[in-house]
């Protein structure tokens, strides 16, 4: 059993790939249970409290219904797996219950957590042969999603946050990204939000393949059916030099036309409605 988490940025289609992930009879991606955060202060005896950058509602749904399987004299995978499987065989959250008996990975969509510069070293420590996701929106798409999440007033870890604040957290989880990549030899894919919703097929089958899982064509075939296109407008949002400079490393526009933000969009909808149908 190997460990496999997902990193970068909240609101960029990390829970849309656990669902993905989880269609493989070898994978459970559990979503949010918190489950590093919480082995990282059980095994050093401290008191488990909300992660500083996130919500506590997926931790504390979790602790309640697996807490009891923690044991002090396990070592951390062995405490790793059998949390996750409780949680898997039980149902967490909106997740059914789900009998796997051969999994290669558990892991958990938790992308702040897993990449966080403290809790990296940990899950290294205990899960050397670990593989990362890296899950990538235009942070342009990822503000007003933020914003809206939670009825409106940013919700839940944004607090209200404006756009460049929220822009400043984003720059913050992805420059965790390129410090874990510099700092380790980590296993890593990048997956785009654009290309997974463009054509999860063909993006699903490259993950599948970098985890060394077999895929057929009914498999890929049940992602694209679960995968719905999401064309919204953009708006521009103003960029420090630094932010700027990190967009374009990653090839990412630093400014939309209106054709591109308003027009497009808007036709891109009609045409994937038209072609479901079809």
């Amino acid at each position: 059993m190997n460990g496999l988490f997902i990193v970068g940025n909240k609101r960029s289609g990390s829970t849309h790939i656990m669902r993905l992930l989880n269609l493989h009879q070898e994978v459970f991606i559990s979503n949010e249970s918190d489950i590093i955060w919480i082995l990282y202060n059980f095994h050093r005896g401290r008191e488990i409290e909300r992660y500083p950058h996130d919500s506590p509602g997926g931790m504390n749904a979790s602790l309640k219904l697996a807490k009891d399987v923690l044991d002090p004299d396990a070592t951390v995978r062995e405490n790793f797996e059998n949390f996750q499987r409780k949680l898997m065989e039980t149902g967490f959250l909106k997740m059914e219950p789900a009998h796997k008996e051969k999994l290669a990975y558990i892991g958990d969509q938790k992308p702040y957590q897993n990449i966080d510069p403290e809790m990296l070293p940990f899950i290294l420590e205990h899960f050397p042969d670990a593989k990362f996701l890296h899950i990538l929106r235009h942070p342009f798409e990822v503000i007003p999603s933020s914003m809206k999440f939670g009825g409106g007033t940013g919700g839940f870890i944004w607090n209200g946050m404006n756009a460049e604040e929220i822009m400043e957290k984003w720059e913050m989880h992805e420059n965790w990204v390129a410090q874990a990549k510099q700092n380790y030899d980590l296993q890593m894919v990048q997956l785009k939000y654009g290309d997974l919703m463009r054509n999860p097929r063909r993006e699903m089958k490259r993950v599948f393949d970098f985890l060394q899982l077999k895929s057929d064509s009914a498999l890929l075939e049940k992602c694209r059916d679960i995968t719905l296109t999401n064309f919204k407008p953009v708006e521009n949002y103003k960029l420090t030099e630094s932010q700027r400079d990190m967009l374009e490393r990653y090839g990412m526009k630093t400014h939309f036309s209106l054709l591109e933000r308003k027009v497009i969009p808007g036709a891109k909808q009609v045409f994937e409605k038209v072609k479901r149908k079809l």
